[in-house]
This record gives structure tokens, C-alpha cells and sequence, in this order.
């Protein structure tokens, strides 16, 4: 198993499919009492299942930063130096738990011969998974009328439990100017 390969193209999966938030709609203030009337999740990818018997992989829950591990779907203004939030919408769970079950699913799919599971799972675990977050929102750079341009930024760690060394490590940051500015379902 090449783990920066593996490593690279799992982000790359994950980056893409959590881009799709990009379709979003001008947000009201965040003072607003309504309750949220949308709700939106990640879900990994379709495809095949994956052999089991190989390493056994445990992903811990990411680290997202301040203001994010929240079911509020966080949104940047003022060339990305505020944090607010979507009204009417939110997510179906905190976002580190949301991200934390799909990595589970996206690297089932995608490390074949793994077995890929959450801290349960510590005991057997050959490798733990740490994944930090550093952007992950829409950035309405030139203001809440304008298409966002979505980013999404995180490290994802690879440390070999029994030696407690790193196995491997990626750095990336995806962003992508949207298609319009209006939320769309994310399943």
C-alpha cells in the first residue's frame, strides 16, 4: 500500500464531494430566530465494497476549527475574516461528526483490503488516521450577493499505532469558484 497515494486521492475525494455545498443560496442575518428548515449531510461516494482482512485503520474524530463543530453551516465574508452562519439551513449532526463518518465510508470504499472503523476499534487498530480541517465553508469574497468560492483545506495524518511514528502525511487545499450562489441537497 502506497500511503501517500492512498493519502492524496482520499482527500481529493473528500475535497470534491464536500465542495458540492457550493450551490448555496444568500444566507438572512444570523440573528434570525427561525428554526433551520433545511437539513443537509455528506455521504460518501457510491462504490465498491472493499476486501476485508487487511490493515485495520481507525479514523478519529477531526479537528475542525472554532466556530465549525457545530450543525450550523458556517459561511466566510470580508475577504474571508468573518464567520457567520446560513440561515434556514443546517447540518444533520455536528460537522466534525458528519466529516469523521464519511472519511469511515469514503476509505472503506476506497482502501481496499482495510478494515476502517472509529475509535472502537483502537485496540486492533495498526494505524490511526488524524485529520485536521482548516477551511471547509464558502467565501463570499465580494460580498453576500456574489457567487462564494468554496474551500476546503485539511491535513490528513497516517500514524502507525505500535511505533507511534508517522506512516505518512498530506497537506491540501481545494478551492473551487461555484456555480451559483443558491444551497442545493447534499446527500
Amino acid at each position: 500500500m502506497n500511503l501517500h497515494h492512498t493519502l492524496a486521492r482520499a482527500f481529493g475525494i473528500v475535497a470534491v464531494a464536500t465542495m458540492i455545498v457550493g450551490c448555496i443560496n444568500v444566507p438572512k442575518s444570523s440573528t434570525q430566530d427561525d428554526p433551520p428548515k433545511d437539513v443537509y449531510t455528506l455521504k460518501a461516494p457510491d462504490g465498491g465494497s472493499a476486501k476485508r482482512g487487511g490493515n485495520v485503520i481507525v479514523v478519529a474524530k477531526p479537528d475542525v476549527p472554532s466556530g465549525y463543530d457545530t450543525d450550523r453551516i458556517a459561511l466566510m465574508f470580508e475577504q474571508g475574516h468573518r464567520l457567520d452562519y446560513y440561515a434556514g439551513a443546517a447540518w444533520s449532526g455536528r460537522l466534525a461528526d458528519l466529516l469523521q463518518t464519511f472519511i469511515v465510508q469514503t476509505a472503506r470504499q476506497e482502501l481496499h483490503g482495510s478494515v476502517v472503523g472509529t475509535s472502537e476499534m483502537t485496540g486492533t487498530a495498526r494505524y490511526r488516521l488524524m485529520v485536521k480541517v482548516t477551511d471547509f465553508q464558502p467565501v463570499y469574497a465580494a460580498g453576500p450577493d456574489a457567487i462564494p468560492r468554496l474551500d476546503v483545506a485539511m491535513n490528513m495524518t497516517l500514524i502507525d499505532v505500535p511505533s507511534g511514528k508517522v506512516a505518512a502525511s498530506v497537506n491540501a487545499k481545494k478551492s473551487a469558484q461555484a456555480t451559483a450562489n443558491r444551497m442545493t441537497i447534499i446527500t
